[in-house]
């Protein structure tokens, strides 16, 4: 940043400028088909977490009742083995 004490839009844009000028820079292209379907994965994956926690949770929570329904009960089963 060439030790400057005081930045302003213009002084950085004219340091932008400069390194532009002395670096070469890559065009970016962005993800591959493949980086993009990981990272769907991922994401998917992530869901998929989030909703056997939920389905776990609650599943605990129906039990802490005392007398949970027991249609309730398989259907979390169900819903979870599914997950």
């Amino acid at each position: 940043m060439k030790l400057l004490k005081i930045k302003t839009d213009k002084s950085d844009s004219k340091l932008i400028c400069e390194y532009a000028k002395q670096v070469e820079l890559k065009l970016w292209k962005g993800n591959s088909k493949h980086q993009t379907e990981c990272l769907e994965m991922i994401r998917l994956l992530s869901v998929y977490t989030k909703q056997s926690t939920m389905l776990k949770n609650k599943l605990h929570g129906e039990g802490v009742l005392g007398n949970p329904s027991k249609a309730v009960m398989k259907s979390l089963k169900r819903s979870l083995k599914h997950v």
